[in-house]
């Protein structure tokens, strides 16, 4: 009778991913960031998140945890948790972590793939630019930023180095994106169009193929964001004093 049946005859049921749990976690508290719902400085409450959430505390202590490692919530122990101040030493800091992985990553792909292939994952940014267009159309700026994060999280992985893409992921070079984003451009339809504009350019440089030309464009793409930095930090230094 099915009453009597062994238990190993039942199908393995696939396990919880709680992994996923604290990403999508860890997405909610960005994306929050993201559409000025958290601000920089603010104070948060794991109790507070978990209930709002619906989840338990432990994936919200883990996706702290994970944010806190890459610099976006600041945790003091006697004080409470906070949304990470801007720091434009950091920030700038960041931004030359990612060139040297970029650079590194568009040396590799050029190497690996051949031609054909190199216009196929041309043909899949290209497919991502359209899509920023139309977040950009539907005033999404979380669309835009997460569509940000693929486009260039598609070229690490074209090297075909996995230390490479483990090193992309574990170290939140990926998050210095919508970090930044969200702080140095408002979220407006003429800037999101403005912002997929210059993927367009950068698209135009990566489909020629030509090594140094690549470099040059990719170093010019990420490291333009300096001067708006600076220019936001001597803004915040203006009102603290």
């Amino acid at each position: 009778s099915e009453s009597s049946s062994p238990l190993s005859n039942i199908r393995p049921l696939e396990k919880i991913d709680r992994s996923s749990l604290r990403d999508q976690v860890l997405t909610s508290i960005r994306n929050a960031i993201i559409t000025g719902k958290l601000k920089a400085s603010d104070k948060i409450s794991e109790v507070e998140l978990s209930e709002q959430l619906g989840v338990s505390r432990t994936p919200v202590r883990e996706a702290i945890r994970t944010l806190e490692l890459h610099g976006f919530i600041e945790v003091h122990p006697k004080n409470g948790t906070y949304i990470a101040s801007f720091d434009s030493e950091e920030l700038q800091d960041g931004l030359h972590v990612r060139v040297a992985l970029e650079e590194l990553a568009l040396r590799q792909a050029l190497e690996r793939m051949n031609s054909r292939d190199w216009q196929k994952h041309c043909d899949h940014l290209e497919r991502l630019i359209q899509s920023m267009f139309s977040a950009a159309d539907e005033l999404d700026p979380v669309s835009d930023i997460e569509l940000d994060m693929e486009f260039h999280t598609l070229m690490m992985d074209a090297a075909q180095n996995r230390i490479l893409s483990r090193s992309w992921k574990l170290s939140g070079a990926s998050n210095f994106i919508w970090s930044l984003e969200h702080v140095l451009y408002p979220h407006t339809k003429n800037e999101l169009n403005e912002h997929a504009k210059r993927h367009v350019s950068l698209l135009e440089v990566l489909r020629g193929g030509n090594l140094e030309a690549c470099l040059d464009a990719i170093r010019h793409h990420i490291l333009r964001k300096i001067n708006d930095i600076q220019t936001v930090g001597n803004e915040h230094a203006l009102q603290k004093a």
